[in-house]
């Protein structure tokens, strides 16, 4: 279950519910969120590599509907990464990524991880540049 993310993840607070078609159903807390997938809060085992529909409901009241598959599981986190999602959802995501990069939070991990020394490839191969707009 090796992966690696292509967007940055931001913060997220609140709860989710996973369910998928053999029954399973289980609430956990949620870490992180990204257009590409979801983390949540300590490992959950048993847990099969399958899609699972996954209800959020956020500490602000939102609600986030996705699809998505597990990808990795460890000691703090388990991982998904997003299968199906429609527009107004991934609008919801696209919120809160916004509002957190206007937060000193952000700042913080951008000094913390060098994250504008590393060098970004995008699907093709391609080398990616990363800038941020000032208002």
């Amino acid at each position: 279950m090796t992966q690696q993310r292509r967007q940055a993840r931001v913060p997220i607070r609140g709860q989710a519910i996973l369910s998928n078609d053999q029954g399973v159903c289980i609430t956990a807390s949620t870490k992180d969120i990204s257009h590409d997938g979801i983390g949540l809060n300590k490992p959950i085992d048993p847990l099969a590599e399958a899609e699972y529909r996954i209800k959020v409901s956020t500490d602000t009241g939102r609600q986030i509907h996705l699809r998505a598959t597990l990808i990795h599981s460890s000691i703090n986190t388990t991982g998904f990464r997003t299968s199906s999602i429609d527009e107004r959802n991934l609008q919801i995501i696209t919120d809160l990524v916004a509002e957190y990069q206007n937060t000193d939070d952000f700042i913080k991990q951008i000094d913390e991880h060098d994250l504008l020394q590393q060098t970004y490839i995008d699907e093709d191969g391609n080398e990616v540049s990363v800038t941020f707009d000032t208002k």
